[in-house]
């Protein structure tokens, strides 16, 4: 800004070089920093820049005002001594889109909505509340994966599709149910559950029930064209929280960062044919001296923005008005960021001593900010010269005494309007999200409990199989052990009838049809039978034959009491001993 002195009169001209940023500190009313933004305003609109009001902290629409065209006695006879003409301007009033929005007449605001694809990296370490890798990665590889015609509900369900949710029993088959607190997600104790429930936690910030159904597809009617806002030259664009809670500062915030987010992100594809002067009516709202939580992540993004702005060049031509109430209640960091810097009347002398300190004022650069009258403004670095006050507003002052609306219903009735149409439609579209997200999660239960009923199928069938084989595995064995017994049988009979039939082990082996190995095997037990030897000693020599068999020859051996001097082995004669002496376990053949 350039102070110009003229007939006695301090009055204020701009500069309009690009990246100008100028901020006004002093305190709330007898500072005058809203009208003098405004007049500032109106400057760089001849100038040809784009307005557009980042904030309305007070919700009062107090940027409005330039709507409205000047009508107080006071402020018409200052205007017409400074030689300067009535004008009010196109206003453009836009507030993200909520169903808080009361039944009544409200100057007439465009509601908005923001697609989920178009959610920025910053916006989600926002909501989250921390740069955290995981959450972000999770939220970043959902939005890549959803379609553009996906609504928020569908983007949370994607979340938490496959993660384990708490059960519900379709048929006697226990499956995961829709949380309609959460979403309609089907969440439970998966091994990601406590991310994507505090994820969850994080999104309530729009509402439990989705209040505020901010984040919408792509496609949706309410999203916004911003290259087409920003090249709206003769329109001043005016953004409002007012229907937000006060107390949902969280979700306020965001809605400046994302504001800040699109625009950036409009200047640099290009496409925008006008300079942009953006206004931020109380800074210490989004910088914070000391920024705790996701305010660092806002903080951080406004002074990304200066960095933005000064590397796009002077093409772009994009400059900021801000305003504060507290010289101490910014981040120094940003402080340095602003070109020049507007000092008016302080809230109180500790203030003043803070900032005489920290600047190193002389005594009498210090007077000279002690004794600023209302309206009044002393540029930093230059504290000395004589002070200026900005030259009233083109358009109208405030008047306390007049609610704005009703001044709109009186000055500028078109502006008025009742929301009830869109607040039906938000209803409805929302409505409509809800109950689709629930069928698909109910549809989800009853795919995964049909998956369930087969894979419990699968296995029983499985284990049955198993269960029959083992049963025919059994079977077998047991046929071909009885097989055997009446094999043993018949070879015991044979071998003591064999100086009666003059067999041979190998014609006995022949005759039965098996092993003539087996048949020297028994041969060699009814020996030791014969050479009293006991049951017991048997068993611990022929380890590797069944007890019970071992028993069974033994018991079918001495019926008759046949004692046989040799065995034969094939063509061999083969010796036995006739002691029951007791030796390792036997190595014979087994059967």
């Amino acid at each position: 800004m350039i102070i110009k002195h003229q007939d006695g009169l301090s009055k204020l001209a701009i500069d309009t070089r690009v990246d100008g940023h100028i901020l006004l500190v002093g305190v709330a009313g007898d500072a005058h920093k809203t009208s003098t933004m405004i007049r500032i305003a109106e400057k760089y609109k001849e100038a040809g820049y784009k307005i557009v009001v980042m904030m309305d902290n007070k919700d009062a629409l107090d940027f409005a005002r330039m709507g409205l065209p000047a009508y107080q006695k006071f402020q018409l006879d200052l205007l017409k001594e400074q030689g300067e003409p009535l004008e009010s301007h196109k206003i453009q009033i836009l507030h993200p889109a909520t169903l808080t929005i009361p039944n009544h007449k409200i100057i007439k605001t465009q509601f908005y909505t923001n697609p989920i694809k178009n959610l920025s990296e910053p916006e989600i370490h926002f909501i989250i509340g921390s740069q955290d890798t995981g959450s972000t990665k999770l939220i970043t590889n959902t939005i890549n994966i959803i379609k553009d015609s996906d609504n928020f509900y569908e983007f949370i369900q994607l979340m938490g599709r496959n993660l384990n949710a708490k059960k519900q029993s379709i048929k006697g088959i226990s499956v995961d149910a829709p949380d309609e607190n959460n979403f309609n997600i089907r969440l439970g104790s998966g091994s990601d559950k406590k991310d994507v429930k505090d994820i969850l936690e994080s999104f309530k910030m729009f509402g439990s029930k989705y209040e505020t159904p901010f984040l919408t597809p792509k496609s949706y009617t309410l999203n916004l064209n911003w290259n087409e806002i920003l090249n709206q030259q003769d329109i001043i664009t005016i953004f409002s929280d007012r229907f937000i809670p006060f107390g949902n500062r969280k979700l306020r915030l965001y809605f400046i960062l994302n504001r800040i987010e699109n625009i950036m992100n409009a200047l640099s594809k290009g496409g925008i044919r006008h300079p942009i002067l953006l206004i931020f009516d109380e800074i210490s709202f989004i910088i914070p001296y000391r920024p705790v939580g996701y305010q660092e992540i806002t903080s951080e993004e406004f002074k990304n923005m200066y960095r933005i702005i000064r590397n796009m060049g002077e093409s772009k031509g994009t400059s900021t008005i801000s305003a504060t109430q507290e010289y101490f209640s910014v981040q120094e960091q940003v402080m340095e960021s602003f070109t020049e810097i507007y000092i008016g009347k302080l809230g109180g002398i500790k203030q003043l001593e803070r900032l005489s300190k920290a600047s190193s004022y002389s005594s009498l650069e210090k007077d000279a900010i002690k004794i600023l009258k209302p309206g009044y403004y002393l540029k930093k670095g230059k504290e000395i010269d004589n002070p200026f006050e900005a030259l009233v507003p083109q358009c109208s002052l405030t008047d306390q005494k007049i609610p704005i609306t009703e001044m709109f219903e009186k000055y500028n009735p078109e502006m008025i309007e009742r929301p009830e149409p869109l607040i039906a439609q938000l209803k409805k579209d929302l409505k409509t999200w809800q109950e689709e997200s629930l069928h698909t999660a109910k549809e989800d239960m009853k795919t995964e409990a049909e998956r369930i009923s087969k894979e419990r199928k699968r296995k029983n069938e499985e284990k049955n199989a198993t269960k029959k084989v083992e049963e025919v595995k059994a079977e077998l064995k047991q046929t071909k052990n009885e097989s055997q017994d009446k094999n043993f049988d018949r070879i015991v009979e044979l071998l003591k009838e064999k100086d009666m039939n003059g067999l041979s082990n190998r014609q006995i082996a022949n005759r039965i049809g098996i092993s003539h190995t087996i048949v020297n095997s028994i041969n060699k037990i009814t020996t030791l039978i014969n050479q009293a030897w006991t049951l017991e000693d048997l068993q611990l020599r022929y380890t590797n034959i069944k007890p019970e068999r071992i028993t069974k020859i033994y018991n079918q051996w001495n019926k008759t009491n046949i004692e046989p001097q040799k065995i034969e082995s094939g063509n061999e004669q083969e010796t036995t001993q006739t002691t029951p002496e007791k030796t390792e376990a036997g190595k014979d053949n087994t059967f």
